[in-house]
């Protein structure tokens, strides 16, 4: 079975980072930042301005990267739940809309945040949208032989499985990692 975890509130709680990075770039947010990223809401705002658009997202994916450097960024119930899952002989991976580069930087970090567990991600995947996700999940999928497995992210938008997957809604309501691994491993056996 694979495990695939967004990054983004599932794994580290950057939903406030990101919007305090927007408006530190010159743009407002919308409430919930990361349900709306590549909605096209700051192309907007600009009115159409590309040239706009490119330079607030290169000012905000440098303070976000610079924010998660310092440890600035709050580890969720996903990161420990991975590790869990990987203990039991899953295989976990780590996709993310985050800007390239960002899950190394992460990776780094996991080293002092849990000494005692290895990192427990093996495919890793940064920089891309929603729909990306899922059409690189379809592509674990088929090279695995159809094989099974459930995406775990915080929003619901986008989420086009295939049929042979699970989709477990990840909120704060989780608590602790083996309540989100209790989850996880139901699913997998519906």
């Amino acid at each position: 079975m694979h495990v695939v975890f967004d990054l983004d509130g599932v794994v580290i709680d950057t939903e406030s980072v990101v919007a305090r990075c927007y408006e530190l770039a010159g743009a407002t947010p919308p409430p919930s930042i990361l349900a709306y990223e590549g909605s096209g809401w700051l192309v907007e705002q600009v009115n159409g301005r590309r040239d706009l658009v490119v330079g607030i997202k290169r000012c905000k994916n440098v303070l976000y990267q610079n924010v998660l450097r310092s440890g600035g960024v709050p580890w969720l119930t996903g990161a420990l739940a991975a590790a869990q899952l990987a203990r039991l002989g899953r295989r976990v991976h780590l996709l993310s809309g985050a800007p390239s580069g960002t899950i190394s930087i992460v990776k780094e970090l996991w080293s002092t945040g849990f000494p005692q567990h290895p990192w427990p991600f093996s495919l890793i995947i940064d920089g891309m949208k929603t729909p990306d996700k899922m059409k690189m999940i379809r592509l674990l999928s088929s090279r695995s032989s159809g094989s099974h497995g459930v995406y775990v992210d915080d929003q619901t938008k986008f989420i086009d499985l295939p049929s042979h997957w699970r989709f477990v809604h990840f909120t704060r309501e989780f608590g602790s990692p083996s309540v989100l691994v209790r989850e996880i491993l139901r699913k997998d056996g519906e």
